[in-house]
This record gives C-alpha cells, sequence and structure tokens, in this order.
C-alpha cells in the first residue's frame, strides 16, 4: 500500500497494523468504529494484540481514512445518487424461490470446485430517499421524477426465509465447496435474482485481470510485464450455443449430478458463518465502500481461522498409528 500514502508530511500508522486493529473488532463483535477507537484508549490489550503502543492509538478519523485507501475508487458507492424510481418487486408465488489458503493446501485451484448461493443483506430497515423536484409544491404527490438516494447501489428485494420485504443487497457468494470457505463474493441490489447474482460473480471472477486499475476516470494496466496491448487487458470471449443449466455435465438428474449439487450446502455454510457468527448485518453502514470493506475482512477472518484447524483429529491419528 506504499502508493497510497504520501512520502511527505508526518509517518503515517503502519496499515498492517491499522488492519490487524480492524479484523480484531470484528472478531470481539465490536460493529462500531467510533466505540472501537474508545476500546483502544481503554484496553491496553487490545491496543497491543492491534501493533500499537497503549496510550497512542489511532482515532476514528483515521480508521475511516485507511478504509478510503482500501477502495480504489474516488466514488463511495457504485451507482449514482439521483436515478428514477424502481418498480416495486413482485411476492413469489411459492416460499423459498427466488487466497492464502491456496498455499496452505486449503483451497486446489487445479481443481476448483465452486458452490454459489445468494443471501439477503440488510443495511437498513427502510429506503432512504428524497424528492429534489418541485412537483410536491404544485400539488402532485405521485410523480415519477428522479429521487436522490442515500444508498443507490441498495433497494427492496424480497427475503424468502423470513417472508418478507427489505432493504439492502442481494449478497452472492462462491465458495470451495471442499472448504467451505468464501473465495469470492458480490454485491448486488436486493431486487436482483440469484441467476443475475451467479453471472457477476462469475465472471468479475475469472473473466477481469486483477492488474487493471480504474482510477479518476482513467483505465490502465499496472502489471509489470502486460500480456495484451488492449487497456482492458488479456479478454475472454465465450459462445454459449446451449443452455448449461439444462444440458449440464454430469447428466441432470443423475446420481453423480445429484452429488454435485448437494455441495451447494457449502456456500449456506458460508453465509451463516458471514450474517450470524461474524454479524455482517450489524454494520451500521451507508456506503458500499464500506459494507465491502466490512464484508472482506470477515472473509479473511474464516481464511484465519481455518488455517489454525487441525488437517487431521487427534482420534484419526491414533487409530492410524495403532494400525
Amino acid at each position: 500500500m506504499a502508493d497510497k500514502y504520501s512520502k511527505f508530511g508526518p509517518a503515517p500508522r503502519t496499515p498492517s497494523s491499522m488492519q490487524r486493529s480492524y479484523l480484531l473488532s470484528i472478531d470481539f463483535k465490536v460493529t462500531s468504529i467510533t466505540e472501537w477507537a474508545a476500546q483502544l484508549k481503554i484496553n491496553p490489550l487490545y491496543a497491543i494484540l492491534s501493533g500499537f503502543e497503549p496510550g497512542n492509538t489511532p482515532g476514528v478519523g483515521t480508521f475511516y481514512d485507511f478504509i478510503n485507501r482500501l477502495w480504489n475508487s474516488d466514488d463511495d458507492h457504485m451507482s449514482p445518487h439521483i436515478h428514477p424510481l424502481k418498480t416495486k418487486v413482485k411476492k413469489p408465488k411459492t416460499k423459498g424461490t427466488k487466497a492464502d489458503s491456496v498455499s496452505t493446501g486449503l483451497i486446489h485451484p487445479d481443481s476448483l470446485a465452486l458452490a454459489g448461493d445468494g443471501t439477503p443483506v440488510v443495511t437498513s430497515h427502510r429506503e432512504r430517499k428524497k424528492r429534489i423536484c418541485k412537483c410536491k409544491d404544485n400539488g402532485i404527490t405521485d410523480c415519477k421524477c428522479d429521487r436522490y438516494f442515500s444508498q443507490p447501489d441498495c433497494d427492496i428485494g424480497w427475503d424468502s426465509s423470513r417472508d418478507c420485504y427489505y432493504h439492502g443487497y442481494d449478497l452472492y457468494m462462491l465458495v470451495d465447496s471442499q472448504s467451505d470457505l468464501p473465495v469470492f463474493p458480490h454485491f448486488c441490489c436486493a431486487s436482483k435474482h440469484d441467476s443475475h447474482g451467479f453471472l457477476h460473480a462469475l465472471f468479475r471472477m475469472k473473466f477481469k485481470c486483477p492488474k487493471i486499475s480504474h482510477k479518476n476516470g482513467c483505465i490502465s494496466c499496472t502489471c509489470e510485464t502486460p500480456c495484451s496491448d488492449a487497456k482492458y487487458g488479456r479478454t475472454v470471449h465465450l459462445v454459449m450455443k446451449d443452455t448449461p443449466r439444462l444440458f449440464n455435465n454430469p447428466p441432470r438428474s443423475s446420481k453423480e449430478w445429484k452429488l454435485e449439487y448437494n455441495a451447494r450446502t457449502s456456500a449456506e455454510r458460508s453465509n451463516k458463518r458471514e450474517k450470524l457468527d461474524f454479524k455482517l448485518e450489524d454494520g451500521r453502514h451507508r456506503s458500499t465502500k464500506m459494507w465491502y470493506c466490512r464484508l472482506y475482512h470477515i472473509l479473511m477472518l474464516q481464511h484465519l481461522d481455518a488455517w489454525d484447524l487441525p488437517f487431521e483429529s487427534t482420534l484419526r491419528k491414533l487409530i492410524l498409528n495403532v494400525a
């Protein structure tokens, strides 16, 4: 992160200590950065674990400055604040419709088996928007003019598990089905169906070069040895002549297909870890930048927990030694 800091002025806080401290706040279930900054000043142990000297800890603004450096964009959202009103989501007729771990051997890139699933993420109890037109002053209360949305990337969707409407995102997560570890997350608006979330997540993960930088409206390749002269980098074109959902391999409804289909529960287990164990929805943020930052650090904690797990149980080792 050296390019994110100025070479002039006072020495900044060490980025690794800032990130370690933010990870600790999530692991200790402290959902407010303001509260965590206060805890660092009160509890010397939190400061030492973070890598700071007791009595010399960062304030709230320092944490937000660090998060701004992690977000490689000048805008805190993916969409503009002003846009037209969206059509109301219809309630479905039936209920329920709708990489360090590579080096440790937890994820095998040569035989990667992915499972994907979407899950609702509630960001607020209601949709926050305000008028920017003068229609109400003229007696028109039901105009269709554009509104200013405080969370432009969120909208209203239907939660089939809770059987209610909600405002927020639809998080589509791609998970390694062998280790239940998250591989790639993608926030969609709540009204988007999982089939669209899958396509966005898959194409963003495998078909876009991570060395392409989008900064200040300019697109450039940051790789030292570019593989292509195109500003977008090497491009992959796909031609789908059939429908893989119907004509898949192994054949649909076969025994092998059922075994593969059962692996989808790994995504549900991963989503449970993020939403219940690490309290993803408890973050009271207004910007997609903050939600992505919180989400990615939760995913880091999932991988960190997996690193500490033994590869073989003690009972298994005893049995093998006796045999």
